[in-house]
């Protein structure tokens, strides 16, 4: 029983370290402001506009990071055109989850609009942070992703995949990769 136990470990040992190695964490920083060491992974996407179905050139960019035990996602997503919306601290984040009721998450903070220009067009960029539990995490992990929603009062924005049919396996290798840390 002991060497069957010892087996086990070596062997869960083993595969966290090939796991590992295979992600590639992009984030690894010192929180500025409790000194706590942050580390997690990022990914730039681009999406198609909602409305028309183009490709445009719009972008966004999803975080998943871990500090202590607390894991964190940020979804930074730029919307066409000026606005002056904000996001208020408790409007939800919303991700489409295949075959299952959607994830929904909060943003922790408010969060005021950022105007940017970018080959001419005009962009409001919205950075929201929600708090992630490690069942939330281990569901992107194991599921498809279909498409992130942001809702901001009255407001939503809806961010779908350019390549539906590769891009939700990247959101759940990343998911993944911070469950093995």
């Amino acid at each position: 029983m002991k060497n069957l136990l010892t087996a086990a470990l070596l062997l869960l040992t083993v595969f966290t370290v090939q796991a590992q190695k295979k992600c590639k964490y992009n984030i690894d920083k010192e929180d500025i402001l409790t000194g706590e060491s942050l580390i997690g992974v990022s990914e730039k996407f681009l999406v198609k506009d909602y409305q028309t179905n183009d490709i445009v050139h719009n972008w966004w960019v999803l975080s998943i990071y871990k500090s202590s035990d607390d894991y964190y996602m940020t979804f930074e997503a730029p919307i066409t055109g000026d606005t002056d919306y904000k996001i208020n601290e408790g409007d939800s984040l919303l991700i489409g989850i295949r075959g299952q009721k959607p994830l929904v998450l909060f943003s922790k903070s408010e969060v005021m609009p950022l105007g940017v220009v970018h080959e001419g067009i005009v962009f409001t960029v919205y950075k929201i942070e929600c708090s992630l539990t490690k069942e939330q995490l281990k569901l992107l992990a194991e599921n498809a992703t279909s498409a992130f929603i942001i809702h901001a009062g009255e407001k939503k924005w809806t961010f779908s995949y350019l390549k539906p049919e590769r891009t939700p396996e990247k959101v759940r290798r990343r998911a993944e990769c911070m469950l093995v840390l």
